[in-house]
């Protein structure tokens, strides 16, 4: 199984106390063994606070925290915004009465799945790291935890009240958040590549054909190279299984540009792609801007860019003038985020198809890169809804790939 999509997950706590074991938090709904606490989308922070020595303990609070933490190294500042902050005193001595505290506090705190940043409202972000060595560069932190502190005041002598005024017991742990999506409709059936269509039998209600030109070099009396790269019409896929892509290249004007153009094509089967000239590769774009102000409509911004992802070709039919590829782009298993924007931090998914020559002074053609930008979800398509088992049944519905923006100018090492 596929290691972005976990089993259902079998009913446990997870266990933090003190050293001493005086205070623990116990947090309900986890998986066995799970060595960090995990949430999704609408979750609830729920569990129990146990308290082994109640007397003298005057109040129990827990509190759910997350921070976005921003710096951007070389002096261009930092950002530290508050996402959500949830608070509940589970027990208050009352001072008119002789009780105590219960050794056992249930509790539950419900995740927002919003927050606000310099008046602007975004989705809660999921769990996140990642960092850009180098000047300029920057790191970007996005955690989030649960704590309970309970006070028990302490009697001390009169002179020194003033510095110890109280015992506090705490204790915190990290979780990470996760929000699960899935996309609203499966892939569709792969194109059929057809001689009499030098090419892919194209179906627009379900691909989408993205044109763009491989450049003869001046000079060298060769005719132009025409691409399709084909994707699903949402441009919406699940981490989980491979992204399905077509590709033909067209040589209308000179049939022989093809036979010239033939050690660029792709190299089928699943050799080393970092060797090959034509690739199709899954690009992740953290994009870190502290400002993060957009009124004076110029870009103040540090990003890195990342390969997630690398297709792999099958040659699908050819003819003298052209020649089809299917294919697929495998995701890294180490991707566990869609893609998303929080305040001065965003990521973005993109399909990167690209043509790069060894020897760029003497190939007959250009270089060539196409940007396209794509989403990633959490979860496979299913036809009755019926959930996969990971931290949540809550799933958010990704915006129309309409909405996904124009390319950037990508930078990154092949």
């Amino acid at each position: 199984m596929n290691s972005h999509i976990q089993p259902h997950r079998s009913s446990s706590e997870f266990v933090k106390q003190t050293k001493g074991g005086g205070l623990s938090l116990r947090l309900k709904n986890q998986g066995a063994g799970a060595t960090v606490p995990a949430y999704g989308l609408s979750s609830s922070v729920s569990g129990t606070v146990e308290v082994s020595k109640p007397e003298g303990v005057t109040s129990v609070e827990v509190k759910v925290e997350g921070t976005l933490f921003l710096l951007e190294i070389a002096g261009r500042g930092e950002d530290t915004s508050t996402l959500c902050l949830c608070k509940s005193m589970l027990w208050v001595k009352n001072r008119s009465e002789d009780t105590q505290c219960p050794s056992s506090l249930p509790f539950s705190l419900a995740l927002p799945t919003t927050f606000t940043h310099a008046g602007r409202e975004y989705p809660l972000p999921p769990t996140y790291e990642s960092k850009l060595s180098g000047l300029p560069g920057f790191r970007a932190n996005i955690e989030y935890n649960v704590g309970v502190t309970a006070i028990r005041p302490m009697p001390v002598p009169e002179k020194v009240k003033s510095v110890f005024k109280r015992d506090e017991l705490s204790v915190f742990t990290p979780f990470v958040y996760y929000p699960r999506s899935r996309p609203s409709v499966p892939i569709p059936p792969p194109l059929i590549a057809h001689h009499s269509r030098k090419g892919f039998l194209e179906m627009p209600l379900q691909w989408r054909a993205f044109s763009s030109t491989i450049k003869a070099r001046e000079g060298t009396n060769h005719a132009d190279i025409e691409t399709k790269i084909y994707l699903p019409l949402t441009r919406i896929f699940s981490m989980g299984k491979p992204i399905p892509f077509h590709l033909t290249f067209a040589c209308p004007l000179s049939p022989a540009g093809m036979q010239v153009f033939a050690p660029l094509a792709p190299v089928t089967g699943l050799y080393s792609p970092r060797k090959h000239v034509t690739r199709i590769q899954l690009m992740r774009q953290t994009i870190v801007d502290v400002r993060d102000d957009t009124s004076r409509g110029t870009k103040d911004n540090i990003w890195r860019s990342d390969c997630i992802g690398e297709g792999i070709f099958q040659e699908a039919g050819s003819g003298p003038d052209w020649r089809s590829y299917n294919g697929e782009i495998f995701v890294s298993d180490d991707v566990r985020v869609s893609d998303f924007k929080a305040g001065g931090l965003s990521i973005r998914d993109f399909v990167v198809f690209s043509i790069s020559p060894s020897d760029i002074v003497r190939a007959p053609f250009r270089e060539m890169r196409q940007v396209l930008p794509v989403r990633l979800v959490t979860d496979l398509w299913t036809e009755d809804g019926s959930h996969v088992g990971f931290v949540s049944t809550a799933y958010s519905t990704p915006s129309s790939s309409e909405e996904l923006g124009l390319a950037p100018e990508l930078q990154y090492q092949r």
